[in-house]
């Protein structure tokens, strides 16, 4: 999709560094998971293999926290919640989250 690419040809929805890997690890050996901050191993500013768009967005969060935001998708009717990506990997599985009721919640409204 070359929308999401940058000058590099990049995808740059791609390069954003991802915690769901460590979130479903710890989902797997029944950790508490930290859904308060990003971990320091994903907020390295200074990697070289950021993108600048990137590295960008992830200063401006750094500077400016934020706790909610909004994702708008045309087509299917969907909430997707941060950490819900199941751990089976497979469609039509529902993979509750740290804040699912409030995530639920918010849905609703």
């Amino acid at each position: 999709d070359k929308g999401r690419d940058n000058a590099n040809n990049i995808d740059l929805n791609r390069d954003f560094p991802s915690v769901n890997l460590t979130a479903n690890n710890q989902k797997l050996n029944s950790a508490i998971i930290d859904n308060k901050q990003i971990p320091n191993r994903f907020n390295n500013l200074n990697s070289k293999h950021l993108e600048p768009e990137v590295r960008a967005v992830m200063h401006w969060s750094i500077v400016y926290p934020f706790v909610l935001s909004a994702n708008l998708h045309g087509g299917a009717i969907v909430a997707n919640y941060p950490y819900d990506i199941n751990l089976e990997n497979k469609d039509g599985i529902y993979s509750e989250t740290a804040d699912d009721s409030t995530f639920q919640m918010l849905a609703r409204t």
